[in-house]
């Protein structure tokens, strides 16, 4: 049988046989007896008050002791309890919460002069944290106690955090970590993120950035932006242009070509693309350079049957000046998906259910954080950008920017930069967010040196890769297949390859890779081909292979060389070489 607590009571108000003050009714927890205690509820001010203080660590659970007092009374106890009574009812005193409570309890029916239904004055702080002033008794007098309360105000271990919605008002819903930019919260546009996070990484936090504001007139030549407003935008200003002189990039960034395979595939380019606003005082204090990168899948029309080889399934933004994850999504195909490309992305059917957070939300999120001179960092961005339908030209782009030991004209991966610039290895499959940070870091490297980088030294692994592939472009769709082409060099060359990869279509026409055993079965099945040898746009070799119908694809060497002379060897290698 538990012992009964013992309490210090104050003492009596300097009269002898008066009754002696109640010792709780000015402590947090209040007086649990109410009108019916025995004790006078005065206020310590109005009475001489022992040293000692007042127990506070008692039980929920174990009813107040009621200690015994002299049932007689005199003319001096009752004036005493008038006295405290018309004190209380004149005068409101800020109560603690658990006191409050506990009143309401009591008085079931309060009438008209209850103190709870008057505007009581601001309480004085205490020692409770901010947070409990915040809610204190006098900050919703409106508030009910609920049935699964205990007497002195505690929650039960069963009552829920927060109390369920009402009918007229929405669902309650975790809200992400405000963005540390001034003037920039993520949090103000309601879309459906559906955060995906590979094996080995921390999940991070996204939102949706603020709605859209007023915008400046609007800038005809949009080719030639440049970020002239912001400090941030004048560190990559160099990088950009040093960009755009790259002998691909008026290829890669044509997006008159995009918008035409679009419209090949039955989608609406007016419609579908978006374009940033431009530069104003609406977005002053947001960032001004974000990394992207997404993930895409190859989807089919069910009623054309067209493919769309770049539906987006996931996109990656990073704050590019605290390294803030601003947005990390899936995104729901605009079609039903052939090809997750799972081995690449590490996205599969099983993590794509049920997710809503489609295109046009990804473009509704650019359109409310980006202008048009928004600094976009990425590698092979125009990739990325293709994908999420945006037109865009203040970019940065790493594969623009390195170059190869072994070929000044060639381009870098992603995982060979990060190697060499950042002493970094890079995970198998692509992990969006990740990719976005290291190109990011990549080119912070280009700007510190101005410029002034090392040419990268590919793996071995790739350039083995590379040159034991050929590439095979302009595949016309419904007529060629992947057995179609291992066929025709086995035919043609008699050198059979090791694999041939899927093709992916972009509206009529596709491409893929074929690979062989060595380098040297590519070549010699390359230069087998009876065909005129000639170079594409960036100085490799290729030929064209003519189709029955009167048409022809191109098959293009990986690396890079100059034309030979000499005519193809006679004898050719076989399947058992």
């Amino acid at each position: 049988m538990p012992t009964a607590k013992k309490y210090k009571l104050f003492a009596a108000d300097g009269a002898d046989g008066g009754v002696p003050p109640c010792a709780f009714f000015a402590s947090p927890a209040g007086c649990r007896n109410g009108a019916s205690c025995k004790f006078a509820h005065v206020r310590p001010t109005e009475a001489a008050v022992e040293t000692g203080s007042v127990v506070s660590s008692e039980s929920d659970d174990e009813p107040m002791p009621s200690p015994s007092v002299p049932t007689t009374t005199n003319n001096k106890q009752k004036s005493a309890k008038t006295k405290a009574k018309t004190t209380q009812q004149a005068s409101p005193q800020p109560q603690t919460k658990q006191a409050k409570k506990v009143q309401i309890q009591m008085d079931t029916a309060p009438t008209d002069d209850s103190p709870f239904r008057q505007s009581p004055p601001k309480p004085k702080k205490n020692r409770r944290s901010q947070k409990e002033e915040d809610l204190g008794p006098f900050a919703n007098p409106k508030k009910k106690v609920k049935s699964d309360e205990s007497p002195g105000g505690h929650k039960t271990a069963a009552q829920e955090p927060t109390p369920p919605p009402t009918t007229n008002s929405p669902k309650p819903k975790q809200q992400p970590a405000k963005t540390a930019v001034a003037g920039f919260d993520i949090r103000a546009l309601n879309l459906p993120v559906a955060s995906f996070t590979m094996p080995g990484t921390a999940p991070a936090p996204t939102a949706p950035p603020q709605p859209t504001a007023p915008v400046a007139d609007p800038v005809s030549n949009v080719q030639e932006i440049l970020p002239t407003h912001t400090t941030t935008g004048a560190k990559w200003m160099k990088a950009i242009q040093q960009a755009r002189q790259h002998h691909k990039y008026a290829t890669a960034y044509d997006f008159v070509k995009y918008k035409a395979l679009d419209a090949e595939i039955g989608l609406d380019p007016s419609s579908v693309w978006i374009q940033a606003k431009p530069y104003g005082e609406w977005c002053k204090g947001f960032p001004q350079a974000i990394a992207i990168d997404c993930e895409m899948c190859e989807t089919e029309d069910p009623v054309s049957g067209k493919h769309n080889a770049k539906d987006l399934c996931r996109v990656s933004i990073v704050n590019a000046e605290n390294d803030e994850v601003l947005l990390d999504s899936l995104v729901k195909p605009s079609w039903p998906v052939v090809d997750y490309r799972s081995r690449i992305n590490g996205i599969t059917e099983e993590h794509l259910k049920g997710v809503q957070f489609t295109l046009r939300h990804t473009q509704a999120f650019l359109m409310a954080l980006c202008s048009q001179e928004t600094v976009i960092l990425g590698h092979a961005l125009h990739n990325d950008l293709a994908a999420m339908r945006m037109e865009h030209y203040c970019n940065a782009d790493s594969a623009n920017l390195f170059s190869a030991s072994d070929s000044e004209r060639s381009s870098v991966s992603l995982k060979d930069l990060a190697s060499n610039v950042l002493k970094k290895t890079m995970p198998d499959k692509h992990d969006s967010v990740n990719d976005a940070r290291t190109a990011w870091k990549v080119l912070e490297h280009w700007v510190e040196k101005d410029g002034q980088v090392e040419p990268i030294v590919r793996s071995m692994s790739v350039k083995q890769t590379f040159a034991s592939q050929l590439f095979i472009h302009r595949i016309p769709k419904n007529m060629c297949e992947e057995s179609h082409l291992s066929r025709m060099f086995l035919a043609h060359t008699s050198i059979a390859p090791t694999e041939v990869e899927e093709i992916e279509f972009a509206g009529e026409m596709g491409k893929t890779h074929v690979v062989f055993k060595s380098p040297q079965h590519a070549n010699l099945a390359f230069d087998t081909l009876d065909s005129k040898t000639d170079t594409d746009p960036s100085g490799r070799l290729q030929k064209k292979v003519f189709l029955r119908n009167g048409g022809y694809i191109r098959v293009r060497k990986m690396a890079f060389e100059k034309p030979r002379d000499k005519s193809p060897p006679r004898r050719a290698l076989t399947t058992s070489d």
